[in-house]
């Protein structure tokens, strides 16, 4: 089951002596394609519940995501995935931030396998991709201690994204919908 949560659940899960968080937030660049300062800030709670020991993103576009998970946590490795790491080059020149260039379905994630923390998948939209982004998500995850995959475009908008998370509840248990957002969030390991 996909539930359906308020944001504040999401900052809820911190420990309460960490509720009260400030975030960097680079200036914005104005797409509707890039994430929405509140999604940001809730990636970035999901990021600090799980320890953000090693992080992947899948599709980098901008590098909005990347460039804000390095300014909040700079020393574990960060890694994105793109199409074309050019066009992110303005955001994530200058950062620790380790770019990719390929399609998620020719690219081989088994080097990052066991590892990631925290997963952003934000590439392309179609079923057959995210469900395919999703399975190594999931064996990204690091065995040991909490762990998260985070999509973007979870909406009516992007039916491929809503299949290939609708599939994975069958296995992996319940999924939480932030409302007010388009993004999905699976937590592994979160008491």
């Amino acid at each position: 089951m996909i539930l359906p949560v308020r944001p504040h659940f999401i900052f809820d899960l911190l420990p309460k002596n960490k509720r009260e968080v400030c975030f960097k937030i680079p200036p914005p660049v104005r797409s509707s394609d890039s994430p929405s300062v509140l999604e940001l800030c809730l990636l970035l709670a999901v990021a600090r519940i799980v320890g953000p020991e090693a992080m992947f993103e899948i599709g980098t576009f901008k590098g909005m995501t990347s460039r804000t998970l390095w300014e909040n946590f700079c020393g574990p490795p960060i890694h994105t995935l793109d199409l074309d790491t050019s066009i992110a080059e303005d955001l994530l020149d200058n950062t620790g931030v380790e770019r990719a260039q390929a399609h998620s379905m020719q690219f081989d994630f088994t080097p990052f396998y066991f590892e990631q923390s925290l997963v952003f998948i934000d590439g392309a939209h179609d079923y057959r991709t995210v469900a395919s982004d999703t399975r190594h998500a999931l064996k990204m995850l690091r065995t040991k201690g909490p762990a998260a995959v985070v999509w973007h475009d979870f909406s009516p908008a992007w039916p491929g994204v809503q299949a290939a998370c609708q599939e994975l509840i069958v296995t992996e248990g319940s999924l939480y919908h932030i409302e007010d957002t388009s993004l999905c969030v699976y937590l592994r390991g979160i008491k």
